[in-house]
């Protein structure tokens, strides 16, 4: 009763078995692409989706793996691919990790959807985001006020701060910006407010 399952890709070949291979050093790339090309053969319906994870050390071959996801996949409905950046979430390595800056993860996105095939591109069912709810605030320990639990880390989701005497001090254009898709009707502003198109307010 599988009907859906998510694959993610770090780059075509080389750049994907530089982060991600076994504990003895072996790539897994080839393992998993071969797995997936496996799956065209499999009877039924299903939604296998393909999530390509952009970073400064693989941004240049993400156009290759772009082209051969395309050809391998794109004639088969069943799967979908979309791309998403790597980011600092927390983890221990954080301030080892090289991750890219929006304008140029925005131009990789923009390429990589130009040439997988439009029926490829996987987007999340319609549903509004909570940060995309003008009611909706993120506290920051020291007081800070943001909207996204995802980008904790960038100027953009700074948004104002709690005042000493328990008032708000709001950034209007940056809290604009996150309930766009309310006023667009957007529905990628709406689901994903943080990478759905759109000019951010400069920080």
């Amino acid at each position: 009763n599988l009907v859906q399952f998510q694959i993610t890709l770090d780059g075509w070949k080389d750049s994907h078995d530089k982060a991600r291979h076994t504990k003895i050093g072996d790539g897994t790339f080839n393992l998993i692409y071969e797995n997936l090309l496996s799956y065209r053969k499999a009877v039924g319906d299903f939604t296998g989706v393909v999530r390509v994870n952009a970073s400064p050390t693989n941004a240049d071959d993400i156009g290759r793996l772009a082209e051969n996801i395309g050809k391998d996949f794109g004639d088969d409905p069943r799967f979908k691919t979309f791309i998403r950046p790597v980011g600092k979430w927390g983890g221990t390595n954080d301030d080892d990790l090289a991750v890219l800056d929006r304008k140029t993860y925005r131009e990789i996105e923009e390429s990589f959807y130009r040439v997988v095939r439009d029926t490829m591109h996987w987007r999340i069912d319609t549903e509004l985001c909570y940060a995309a709810m003008p009611n909706h605030l993120l506290v920051y320990p020291d007081g800070r006020l943001g909207k996204c639990t995802v980008g904790l880390h960038d100027a953009l989701n700074d948004i104002g701060r709690i005042r000493e005497d328990g008032g708000i001090l709001v950034d209007s254009e940056k809290f604009s910006f996150w309930s766009r898709g309310l006023m667009t009707g957007n529905e990628e502003q709406e689901a994903c407010p943080y990478w759905a198109p759109g000019e951010a307010p400069s920080s």
